[in-house]
């Protein structure tokens, strides 16, 4: 009799349990805080560059910016369908991202050599390049957080893809502020250094903070 009442106590103060949010939800919601959160830190500790309103006048500018915009919400799906084990098209979400930044980077390069240009390394590229981390620190730091409910069976290929997904905002973001636009710049400091060195950190991290 005791044990019935037990039980009957248990049930009654049941919760309901909150489920996970749809992983398109999930990403978008992200990547909307995101933007917001680089936008404010970007306006705040970064000055406009003078030839802004020309910039947004021009295609290329706008589909530079598209790209990158493209790539940050590819991934965020890609962390989102990850955390959901046997949810079908995992693999092609995560082939999409990496594969559409190859592509993207690929357009630079091949850019800088129609240029005559040459690699190298200067300092005005390592702000570039600390400036986009600094930038895309919180709102990985926010996606981690988000994600930590979910039960992804490839931590560590989560942690790369929300380094990947805040990166590519966090470049967005410096080119309202950066004015050089030579090809190898963006190329070298505000995409291949930057955003490798956040899937690095996204890697390392997910094996840690994304463990279940």
């Amino acid at each position: 009799m005791k044990n019935e009442k037990f039980l009957d106590q248990l049930i009654n103060d049941l919760q309901p349990v909150k489920t996970f949010a749809p992983p398109i939800q999930t990403a978008l919601y992200w990547f909307v805080i995101a933007v917001l959160i680089i936008a404010t830190l970007d306006f705040f500790m970064m000055p406009l560059r003078a030839d802004l309103a020309q910039k947004l006048s021009e295609f290329s500018f706008i589909l530079q910016w598209i790209f990158l915009l493209l790539i940050s919400v590819l991934a965020a799906m890609a962390v989102s369908w990850i955390g959901r084990p046997g949810r079908p098209g995992q693999k092609l979400l995560i082939n999409a991202s990496f594969l559409l930044m190859g592509v993207f980077s690929s357009i630079f390069a091949a850019r800088g050599l129609q240029m005559g240009a040459h690699l190298g390394c200067e300092f005005g590229g390592v702000r570039c390049m600390a400036a986009i981390i600094m930038l895309s620190i919180l709102p990985a730091a926010f996606f981690f957080w988000q994600s930590r409910r979910a039960a992804s069976v490839y931590p560590g290929l989560s942690g790369s893809l929300i380094g990947l997904a805040s990166g590519t905002i966090g470049a967005t973001a410096l080119a309202l502020s950066c004015d050089d636009d030579k090809p190898f710049h963006l190329l070298e400091w505000h995409l291949v250094f930057p955003l490798l060195l956040l899937c690095v950190m996204g890697f390392l991290a997910g094996r840690k903070v994304l463990r279940w």
